[in-house]
């Protein structure tokens, strides 16, 4: 389903280019969140745990390709706030406090 977010075109060498900024945007999550059966605790955790999951192929998830990794992955990485204002909360959650102390 996520793929589906992904923009895929050739370059100029014949190369795959793979534009990923509409994987963290709220619509790609929104849809995400159509597609599950039943409703959860922490849906925009959740929704980060299948894109991480789904990058190193745990849970028996079929890994993305390496050109659209490297676009994910590249959107991950920028500092911003994912599906608009859904994702992260602004409050970190009792777990990442314990981390710190």
């Amino acid at each position: 389903m996520i793929r589906r977010f992904l923009r895929v075109t050739v370059g100029p060498a014949g190369e795959r280019l793979v534009d990923a900024s509409r994987v963290l945007t709220a619509e790609c999550y929104q849809e995400w969140l159509r597609t599950r059966g039943k409703p959860m605790a922490q849906p925009e955790r959740t929704f980060q745990r299948v894109l991480t999951c789904t990058i190193t192929g745990t849970d028996g998830r079929r890994p993305f390709e390496a050109p659209e990794e490297a676009a994910i992955l590249r959107e991950l990485r920028q500092k911003r706030t994912w599906c608009g204002a859904t994702y992260p909360s602004p409050q970190p959650d009792s777990r990442a406090r314990q981390a710190r102390l």
